[in-house]
């Protein structure tokens, strides 16, 4: 069972526990009821046992058409941040309001500002590819794919990112920056070579 979640723009994956406890709060809720004629009754109290909670959230899993089962395959091509959501297109970068129709699933936990600098970003690149001809080549394809990763059409372009080397090269700083800042863990994951196909 999903939920949108207004204040930052994104969907999230609600497990049994946090959806029973969403529930649970409209316990003891003044409820009104009918006879079968139409003819109100006096208002009781919700009661909601364990029992019935779990039931509601069985039923959920199983019979609620909240979304359709292709829903997020059709996402907007962009990121959340906390100030809105940042749509990508061909002809430039657009900053809008949140809301349910972007399809995100994850966000970046910072505040979207188009003229900010990334010197550090830019820094730390060049000390990984430092004395290599096609530094440049190097920092713009990382880049790029980090940028596809985010907006999420990387897996549009059917290829992978190999950080190859020795040690004290940089790899592990690029990892960790970009799964530390940019990333959230739900969507970070690596495959040991060995378990390639």
């Amino acid at each position: 069972v999903w939920c949108y979640d207004a204040r930052s723009g994104v969907w999230r994956a609600l497990g049994n526990d946090q959806f029973c406890g969403i529930v649970q709060r409209y316990a003891d809720v003044p409820v009104m009821r009918y006879s079968p004629d139409g003819t109100p009754k006096k208002p009781s109290r919700l009661a909601l046992s364990n029992g019935k909670t779990e039931g509601v959230w069985r039923a959920s899993c199983r019979n609620l058409g909240i979304l359709e089962p292709e829903f997020f395959t059709t996402p907007a091509i962009g990121v959340a941040f906390t100030n809105g959501f940042v749509v990508v297109r061909p002809d430039g970068i657009e900053l809008k309001d949140h809301s349910p129709e972007h399809r995100a699933r994850y966000d970046i936990k910072y505040e979207f500002d188009n003229g900010a600098e990334c010197d550090e970003w830019i820094s730390i690149l060049g000390d990984c590819f430092e004395g290599d001809e096609d530094l440049s080549d190097k920092r713009s394809c990382l880049q790029e794919f980090v940028g596809a990763c985010l907006v999420g059409v990387a897996t549009d372009y059917g290829r992978a990112l190999l950080l190859l080397g020795g040690g004290n090269n940089g790899k592990s700083t690029v990892s960790e920056v970009l799964s530390e800042l940019l990333f959230c863990p739900e969507v970070v994951t690596n495959v040991s070579p060995q378990h390639w196909e």
